[in-house]
C-alpha cells in the first residue's frame, strides 16, 4: 500500500508523519502537559475552558501517557477515539514531575481538575492510563478526596477507567530506568540510586506516592474498569513479585488485598478474562467488573502496536458496556 503522509497541526508548529491513511489532527496546548487532540481546530479558548460548541459537548478521554512517550505513538492512541467521536485530553507526567511530586505532578494534577470544572459539558468521561500515568491521575483522586465538596462532584461524569502496563509506586525504582535508556549499566545505577532517593526523601516524594497508590487500590473513581498487561512485561512481574513478599506483608498474595477500610476479593481463573470484584466497605456492598486482557509476548506498553486490531476489539467492547459508545454503529470502519 502507497504510504502517504498526514500533517499534526499545532498552535505552533507541523509536523509532517508517514502514516498508511491520510488524516489530519489538531492539537492545543494548555500547559506543558496538557494538551486537547481534536479533528476538528479548537478557536475559540479561553484559558483552560473550550467555548467550541462544536467541540466541548463531546465524550472526553483523559488520555494519560507513560513516560517519554513520542508524539506519534499518541497520536495512533488518540486516533483510535478521535475516529468515534471522542475527543482526547493527553495529561503527560515528565522525569522532574514524578521526583518532585509536590512541584510537578501535583501542580499537574490539580490543572487537570480545573479544566474539568472549566468544561461541564464535556461527557462522559473516561480515562485511559499508561505505566506511570496511573500515578499521575490518582494524584488527581487525592485531591478530589481531600476537597469532596469541591471536586466530588466530577466523579459522577466517569463512566470508565482503562489501565495499561500500569505499575505501582514499587515500579519506579525498576521501570524508570528502563524508560530512559537502554544501557543496562545505566539502569542499573539509576535503579539503586531511585530507591536511595525514595528512601531518603520520603515526607517529599514517598508517601505522596503511597497516598496516590492508595486511590487505585481503593478505586477511587469507582467505576468499571479495563486492565491491559501481558504474560513477559518485566516491570510487571517485578511489581508482582515485591508486591507478594514480605515488603507488602503478603498483602497481594492469593489475590487478596486488605485496605484500612476495604477488603478486596479477586476471582480470577485462567478460563475467564475479566475479574469479578467484591467490594466491602462499612458493611455496604458493591459489585464492579473489573475487565482483564493478557496478551502473550507483547513488551510494556506496546501492546496496541503488536495485537492492533484485538487490542482496539478489547477497548470497543469496554467502551460500549461502559456508555461510552451507544453501539456498534459508532465504531470506526478499521484501516
Amino acid at each position: 500500500m502507497l504510504r502517504r503522509s498526514f500533517t499534526l497541526c499545532t498552535h505552533h508548529t507541523k509536523l509532517y508523519i508517514n502514516t498508511i491513511q491520510k488524516c489530519s489532527v489538531h492539537i492545543h496546548s494548555f500547559t506543558r502537559n496538557m494538551q486537547l487532540i481534536s479533528n476538528d481546530k479548537v478557536s475559540e479558548i479561553n484559558g483552560l475552558e473550550v467555548l467550541d460548541p462544536r467541540v466541548n459537548s463531546r465524550p472526553l478521554t483523559l488520555l494519560y501517557t507513560w513516560m517519554l512517550a513520542k508524539d506519534k505513538h499518541v497520536i495512533k492512541y488518540s486516533k483510535f477515539y478521535l475516529d468515534r467521536g471522542i475527543e482526547v485530553l493527553r495529561v503527560r507526567l515528565s522525569l522532574f514531575d514524578l521526583l518532585r511530586p509536590t512541584k510537578g505532578s501535583q501542580v499537574v494534577a490539580e490543572q487537570m481538575l480545573q479544566f474539568l470544572h472549566a468544561n461541564p459539558n464535556f461527557g462522559p468521561l473516561t480515562v485511559h492510563g499508561f505505566s506511570a500515568g496511573g500515578y499521575l491521575f490518582c494524584e488527581s483522586m487525592v485531591k478530589v478526596v481531600d476537597n469532596m465538596d469541591l471536586h466530588g462532584p466530577l466523579l459522577k461524569r466517569f463512566v470508565g477507567q482503562i489501565w495499561d502496563s500500569v505499575g505501582d509506586i514499587y515500579q519506579i525504582p525498576y521501570g524508570l530506568p528502563r524508560a530512559v535508556t537502554s544501557n543496562e549499566v545505566l539502569q542499573r545505577s539509576m535503579e539503586k540510586y531511585l530507591r536511595w532517593y525514595m528512601n531518603f526523601n520520603y515526607e517529599t516524594a514517598t508517601r505522596h506516592y503511597e497516598r496516590s497508590s492508595d486511590m487505585m487500590h481503593e478505586n477511587t473513581l469507582n467505576v468499571p474498569g479495563l486492565f491491559i498487561f501481558s504474560k513477559v512485561d518485566t516491570s510487571f512481574r517485578r511489581v508482582c513479585q515485591y508486591a507478594s513478599g514480605s515488603q507488602m506483608g503478603g498483602k497481594w498474595k492469593n489475590y487478596l488485598i486488605f485496605q484500612e477500610k476495604c477488603l478486596l476479593v479477586v476471582l480470577c481463573t485462567t478460563f475467564q478474562r475479566h475479574w469479578e470484584l467484591m467490594i466491602f466497605y462499612r458493611n455496604v456492598y458493591q459489585f464492579l467488573m473489573v475487565y482483564t486482557k493478557c496478551f502473550a509476548d507483547s513488551p510494556h506498553v506496546s501492546h496496541y502496536l503488536k495485537y492492533k486490531r484485538e487490542y482496539e476489539d478489547e477497548l470497543t467492547a469496554f467502551l460500549e458496556k461502559v456508555g461510552m459508545l451507544s453501539s456498534s454503529k459508532d465504531r470506526a470502519v478499521l484501516s
